[in-house]
């Protein structure tokens, strides 16, 4: 008997389309699981696993569809975990994960490098570690900036930790 014939076969990677489907498929689910939990809703109201599947889904894309009203239903915690998957779906959780890769110090894969590629749009593979990080730093420069503007308009009128949150 030949005996690569009894060899497992090795674990073959996934292709990078695949792993932003399956990636987004798992932001999704876990923001499902979030929003189930108690300390996400409010006192009294009950979200559903339709409308917690929905929501998360909707967050994590960008839609901006909601079935319940955010402000009513969800707490304050639920309403971090719908910011969270915003932020996350917004950017996309491939450039997310190459700032979680660099807080903990782990080196980028080039398969990882090629995820970033594919996912950024771009042509070339050199530098997209730093196009990512680029990316990153803008949007969030640019959310806070936003963010603050609001905050100096609505603080008048709704109270400066009202506002803040608003913003």
């Amino acid at each position: 008997m030949d005996r690569t014939a009894i060899r497992p076969k090795a674990k073959q990677k996934l292709a990078g389309p695949w792993v932003m489907i399956l990636g987004f498929a798992l932001i999704v689910v876990f923001g499902t699981l979030l929003l189930k939990l108690p300390v996400a809703a409010r006192d009294g109201t009950t979200i559903t696993w339709e409308d917690a599947f929905f929501t998360a889904t909707s967050a994590t894309t960008v839609t901006g569809l909601a079935v319940r009203n955010t402000a009513n239903d969800f707490s304050f915690v639920g309403q971090i975990f719908i910011l969270l998957l915003l932020q996350v779906g917004g950017v996309g959780f491939i450039a997310f994960s190459v700032l979680l890769y660099r807080i903990i110090g782990r080196r980028i894969t080039l398969q990882t490098r090629f995820l970033v590629q594919q996912s950024l749009g771009t042509q070339e593979a050199s530098g997209v570690v730093q196009l990512a990080l680029y990316v990153l730093a803008i949007t969030l420069g640019l959310e806070a900036t936003g963010a603050l503007l609001l905050w100096l308009r609505w603080r008048t009128t709704l109270g400066d930790a009202e506002a803040a949150w608003q913003a």
